[in-house]
């Protein structure tokens, strides 16, 4: 229903202009991911917390010997997971001694910004296809920038592993490409770039709603809705974009703002609220699920698809009861 909601509150926005009480440009905060992902690179990257991982990978690797497992299919050798934490801790360590690039870029500098998706992640590789090979995407806004333009381009501090260096070396060949530190401010890029390009990033969103142009090359997201969300699949869709930007002739703001503030509360009538912190980041926590999240989430779905869930809630609270008491009786 975020369509319907969008035309809505869009109409809305344009047959009363100015009599809204609040006309200011809208704002979208940092997601929760991005947030807990960017303060846990400098608390990642401390020699003790890496102690206690290993420490507790081989008590774990001890147990399991002396129950008797055997090394079968999904079941990873520990060196090889030994490997992966050290690789992990030593990228962090080194996102901590990276330079940022932020205060050394020219003010009047004309940039789009591209922010980097983690990889691999079922956003990327399933939902666009046509534009998963981030490498492709940024040749392409690379050589589609207008004369004395720049695309700058960030690591997303999510990222769980380090790409490997010919990814970096492909990227720094281009003579238009600018890479930002790890843990530059993507919120300050993002105010100073005269667009954003995504594929299936939030950052596209927190552009998109404060007016900034977005250049999204997934056709399906919903951020497309707003007139300042361009689709774009080839070269000459993107170079048409810039084009227009370069020479003032894209949306006006004032109708970026419009767009932006109804797609906010189209966004808030088809939402629920999840109080549970690690349900709502899609992360296990130290404890099960509470049951009213788990209850809250299976009956948001069921009425999604037209179930009818009046009589289901009760038994479904008492099977999530059940199913919490024993993740519990697991954990302990």
């Amino acid at each position: 229903g975020i369509r319907e909601a969008y035309e809505r509150e869009i109409k809305a926005e344009k047959a009363s202009p100015g009599e809204r009480a609040d006309q200011s440009a809208p704002v979208l905060g940092v997601p929760d991911r991005m947030r807990i992902a960017m303060s846990g690179v400098p608390r990642g990257s401390k020699i003790l917390p890496l102690m206690k991982t290993i420490a507790m990978m081989f008590a774990r690797e001890a147990k399991a010997k002396l129950r008797g497992r055997r090394t079968g299919y999904g079941n990873y050798l520990f060196r090889d997971n030994l490997h992966v934490v050290v690789d992990r801790w030593l990228w962090k360590r080194k996102n901590q001694r990276e330079k940022p690039v932020l205060p050394k870029l020219d003010p009047s500098l004309n940039f789009v910004f591209f922010p980097l998706q983690t990889e691999p992640e079922a956003n990327l590789v399933a939902e666009v296809p046509g534009s998963d090979n981030q490498l492709s995407v940024i040749d392409s806004l690379s050589k589609a920038m207008p004369g004395g333009w720049y695309v700058v381009v960030k690591e997303h501090p999510a990222q769980t592993a380090p790409r490997p260096k010919w990814f970096w070396n492909a990227i720094r060949r281009y003579p238009n490409v600018i890479v930002a530190a790890t843990l530059d401010s993507g919120e300050e890029l993002l105010d100073r770039a005269k667009a954003l390009a995504m594929i299936n990033a939030s950052l596209g969103y927190q552009a998109a709603v404060s007016g900034k142009p977005v250049l999204s090359f997934h056709r399906g997201s919903n951020a497309v809705l707003m007139p300042q969300v361009v689709p774009v699949t080839t070269y000459d869709d993107i170079r048409n974009v810039l084009n227009d930007l370069a020479q003032d002739k894209f949306v006006p703001l004032t109708e970026r703002h419009q767009a932006g503030r109804a797609f906010i509360r189209a966004m808030e009538s088809c939402q629920f609220p999840i109080k549970d912190p690690f349900a709502r980041i899609g992360k296990p926590g130290p404890s099960a699920v509470k049951s009213e999240a788990a209850v809250l989430l299976a009956r948001e779905f069921m009425q999604s698809i037209g179930e009818d869930v009046s009589g289901a809630t009760s038994n479904s609270q008492g099977a999530a009861k059940k199913a919490a008491g024993k993740q519990r009786e697991k954990l302990s």
